[in-house]
């Protein structure tokens, strides 16, 4: 009897044991259902166009949230995604948060973040978590105890009753300590779905890839375009409404080129997202430099590059510029090397790390033997009774010289040697300047005895700046002693009212702080107009701040990386940057 009783026992053990696996199967949530569900609560219209999954048959439940989820970027075509698997709660708040816009935020995070994956959940899934843990409203915390455990229909429910507190207001902050300063991310809202991609690649490329490249996509009407950028060339393929065809099509651009294409949104709409970031640190601790591409190589260079080469821990763009041409005062350790914009704004500081924001024109002069020669302008000549300063920092050449010039080469503050300008090769000195003289100017300096000794003076037209060392001009100016600033300095009603990308510079008194904005990418950043950078300056503690070159130029480096996401997906190549 015992025997039999036995049997029973484990019978109904097995019986029981199965029927709570059935239940516990049947309240799990696969990934195609989470990502249905996602997809309806986050309102994001459904994709209608051609069909991409060719293993999702046309009637099942998901197909159509699962080709949506494709066409935007969701799901990523080199990611397998079985639409029927059990989804786990790692992957809950993975497809939730991209589909948010946080792509970028967890790209940076995993860049920045040492800390090891100790969840076991996949490594592409794990800087997803990390947000998930520091985003407000709270993430479920049954989701977030319990990342490799089943998705069940009770969690799911919290997850939706989540995104929808994230429709309404959603802020992420997170702050990380560098070596000589900190950084803070931040972003706030959900984005909304870009409409179109576009893809981009830049560098040398020769007439046959660019032959290639066309007869490559002729027959498919796609636009491709060329344009000539201080790296090469710059390659756009597109439009494109569906991101996984922009992918595929970007490794084949890839492969022809030998470069690396990269997918950019191709049309902005409304969108209330906005990342920014902004570094912090003590400028009479650590004083920061302006540093040219002429300089390192190359009237322009990526902030990337300009970092690399000087061993920067920081680096963000300075003021404005047109193509080579810098727009506004340029001071480097002392010396001008660009003429001032009118009166706008400008920031400088002292080898001290003091800190001044005040208009930024100036006078300079060379006294020479107790004669003293007004300076007109900066790397490059312009009228006939004139004298111009050539420095190295922007090239190793000065040009263009007219033939009926003299040239001064300055080394060592002395005036080494003198020749007509139809004779010489313009070379600058690195470790000097070249006095450029015409008209009457010329015959003064010529009649000094050589060598001679020669000294440049700077007079800022505001006292406050007198003892500066770096000085660049921008503008407008948008905080004064704490309070906005209402002048435009002549700027356009779309450079002050649009929503843009922005670099800003804020100073609190002690801390000095490097602020980039992004925008133009309606699921990562909208940008903000110059109002709403301001606010953002005063809540960071601000009480002056000096809006710098934006847009496409704004980009930030920080540890080794590129913190924000640039306009068009790529670094704009830049006259020069600010380091430390």
């Amino acid at each position: 009897m015992r025997k039999s009783f036995l049997s029973f026992t484990t019978i109904m053990m097995i019986l029981l044991t199965a029927l709570f696996c059935d239940m516990a199967t049947a309240f799990a949530v696969t990934r195609g259902e989470l990502v249905h569900e996602i997809i309806k609560t986050l309102e994001i219209p459904y994709w209608e166009g051609e069909k991409y999954f060719v293993d999702i048959p046309p009637e099942h439940p998901a197909k159509a949230a699962a080709e949506t989820a494709l066409a935007l970027g969701i799901i990523l075509p080199n990611e397998t995604f079985y639409p029927d698997l059990e989804a786990t709660n790692a992957e809950a708040l993975f497809f939730a948060l991209r589909a948010m816009g946080l792509r970028h935020e967890a790209q940076i995070i995993e860049k920045l973040t040492p800390t090891e994956n100790s969840l076991n959940i996949p490594d592409y899934i794990f800087s997803y978590y990390l947000i998930a843990e520091d985003i407000t409203p709270e993430a479920p915390k049954d989701i977030l105890s319990r990342p490799k455990d089943t998705l069940t229909q009770e969690t799911l429910h919290q997850l939706m009753q989540w995104l929808r507190d994230c429709k309404a207001g959603l802020v992420w902050e997170k702050t990380f300590q560098g070596e000589k300063s900190s950084l803070t991310l931040h972003r706030e809202n959900i984005g909304t779905p870009p409409t179109g991609w576009i893809i981009s690649a830049e560098g040398q490329f020769n007439s046959l890839n660019l032959e290639d490249l066309k007869a490559s996509f002729s027959s498919q009407k796609l636009q491709v375009s060329s344009e000539t950028t201080a790296m090469g060339k710059r390659i756009t393929v597109g439009p494109f409404i569906h991101f996984a065809k922009a992918w595929k099509t970007a490794g084949k651009i890839t492969r022809i080129l030998n470069k690396e294409a990269k997918i950019e949104t191709y049309k902005t709409q409304d969108s209330q997202a906005l990342f920014w970031a902004a570094v912090r640190f003590l400028p009479q601790e650590t004083s920061p430099k302006i540093i040219t591409a002429g300089e390192i190589a190359g009237k322009r260079l990526p902030i990337s590059w300009i970092a690399q080469n000087t061993g920067a821990e920081c680096a963000i763009n300075g003021g404005f510029f047109n193509k080579t041409k810098i727009i506004g005062s340029l001071i480097v350790r002392g010396i001008p090397i660009s003429n001032p914009y009118g009166s706008r704004s400008a920031i400088g500081w002292d080898v001290k790390g003091n800190f001044h924001f005040a208009r930024g024109d100036f006078k300079a002069k060379a006294t020479i033997e107790d004669i003293d020669i007004p300076i007109d302008s900066f790397n490059e000549m312009k009228d006939h009774h004139q004298v111009a300063l050539f420095t190295p920092h922007l090239w190793y050449y000065a040009t263009p010289i007219p033939d009926d010039a003299m040239e001064f080469v300055v080394r060592k503050g002395k005036i080494t040697e003198e020749k007509y300008s139809h004779l010489s090769n313009h070379l600058v000195p690195k470790d000097g300047y070249l006095l450029v003289a015409r008209g009457r100017f010329a015959s003064i300096l010529r009649q000094i005895a050589k060598p001679a000794d020669i000294d440049i003076k700077v007079q800022m037209a505001d006292e406050i700046m007198k003892d500066v060392s770096y000085l660049l001009q921008a503008g407008p100016m948008i905080l004064k002693d704490g309070t906005f600033c209402a002048n435009n300095e002549g700027f356009s009603a779309n450079t002050i009212l649009e929503r843009h990308p922005r670099t800003i510079v804020g100073y609190d008194g002690v801390n000095l702080y490097w602020l980039i904005i992004d925008g133009r990418d309606p699921w990562h950043s909208r940008g903000t107009t110059l109002k709403e950078a301001a606010v953002i300056a005063r809540e960071l503690g601000c009480h002056s701040a000096l809006n710098l070159d934006g847009g496409g130029s704004s980009a930030l480096w920080w540890q080794g990386n590129i913190i924000n996401k640039p306009s068009g997906n790529i670094e704009r190549p830049v006259p020069y940057a600010l380091i430390f």
